[in-house]
């Protein structure tokens, strides 16, 4: 059997199927926000044409990021303008299908009363200036949104105080910050990092836990990355996500483990914590996004043999995997990977792809948290669904 992470797909198939999308979603902008409109002509083909080839390119400047690092500097600036464009156009086609709604709701109402009358909002009459007003009121909006939306997915996430009961004594407790899906790269990078850890190290932690999905490429800026681990105060458990599969799982590994970081990936540990012994064990994420997480005969023997611990802990990038863990007997799993959506309208669809989206869940006596994460994936982007690192006393 091969590796996860190795499977074959096409990458010819995979970027027509892409450029269909993105012509669709440009074309439809374009459709209900330019044309007909006052604006010249010049004005309109660079409306459709500049977005169009601007999406487009971002798949070939990905894989110019991912294949050669030479490139960084270079397409770092160009990447952080297109996926500022790619943000701001996700807004503005969901904001348009919106108004479409509200509209065709409305036309749908004023028909049923006004017998007659035409309910199609795309037979709407509008004059050439009433639609270029009404473009221009559009736009506006959703470029306040995008803002919005940007800072949220740049600011530095706050620390969110939750607490967790295991026993009846609550004079004994450990207190544990958890980390997931920080994804460094262009826009958060070392000033963002240094910032977050001056923060959780201000809360006292007895343990951090990393959840995986910690940067985005960047090997030209690994080691000094994973060397900052090293200014946490408290040891540093770390499981891989499957951003860490895609850039270079070995030496992302091996980086970790030099600069002083515990990982996991299909491991265990033991840590005594203010009298309380904690166990903690870890999955390895399995890769290539696979719409359902299996688990593997590894996971299975994780607990074979250990010793007796007053907490089981087990992090796992995926949440999927909480009616296993609750079988093996862990009484805490720690998981991410799904940004609970990370933006709207995505947060309302987020169930559709997983049954853990975001926050508590409980099978049996495990309990399960899945954190909307520290930053953001694709699009600088996060309306709707607050970032957090999370900071638990675990009561015994």
């Amino acid at each position: 059997m091969g590796q996860a992470g190795t499977e074959h797909h096409s990458p010819i198939l995979g970027l027509i199927i892409v450029c269909v999308i993105i012509f669709l979603i440009v074309y439809y902008i374009f459709r209900r926000l330019i044309h007909g409109t006052k604006f010249s002509r010049s004005f309109k083909i660079t409306a459709l044409f500049i977005p169009l080839v601007t999406m487009i390119s971002y798949f070939f400047m990905f894989y110019l990021f991912r294949y050669s690092p030479k490139w960084y500097p270079f397409l770092d600036v160009l990447m952080m303008i297109n996926g500022g464009l790619w943000a701001f156009a996700i807004i503005l086609f969901f904001l348009l299908i919106f108004h479409d709604l509200m509209l065709t709701l409305f036309l749908m109402g004023r028909g049923i009363l006004i017998p007659g009358t035409d309910r199609s909002p795309f037979r709407l009459k509008l004059s050439a200036e009433q639609k270029t007003v009404r473009s221009i009121v559009l736009t506006g909006a959703a470029f306040v949104f995008f803002l919005i939306g940007f800072y949220q997915a740049l600011y530095q996430p706050p620390l969110v105080e939750r607490e967790i009961s295991l026993g009846s004594n609550s004079k004994r407790y450990v207190k544990i910050a958890h980390l997931t899906d920080l994804h460094m790269g262009m826009y958060t990078g070392k000033k963002w990092f240094e910032k977050m850890i001056e923060n959780v190290n201000q809360a006292g932690p007895d343990l951090i836990m990393i959840t995986g999905d910690f940067a985005d490429s960047r090997s030209d800026q690994r080691e000094e990355l994973s060397g900052m681990l090293r200014q946490f105060k408290a040891p540093v458990c770390f499981i891989s996500g499957n951003h860490e599969i895609m850039w270079d799982y070995n030496e992302w590994m091996q980086s970790f483990s030099r600069n002083g970081a515990f990982v996991l990936d299909g491991k265990r540990k033991i840590f005594f914590l203010r009298g309380i012994k904690v166990l903690v064990a870890g999955v390895k994420d399995p890769g290539r996004n696979p719409w359902r997480f299996m688990v593997n005969k590894k996971f299975r023997t994780l607990l074979k043999g250990a010793p007796e611990s007053d907490i089981r802990i087990l992090l796992s990038h995926r949440p999927e995997i909480l009616p296993e863990a609750s079988k093996q007997g862990y009484d805490l799993v720690l998981a991410g990977h799904t940004h609970g959506g990370q933006t709207l309208p995505f947060k309302w669809f987020a169930r559709l792809l997983t049954p853990y989206p975001k926050g508590f869940y409980k099978v049996r006596k495990t309990v399960l948290f899945v954190s909307p994460g520290a930053g953001f994936v694709g699009v600088p982007l996060r309306l709707g669904v607050p970032k957090e690192i999370t900071l638990f006393t675990i009561k015994l």
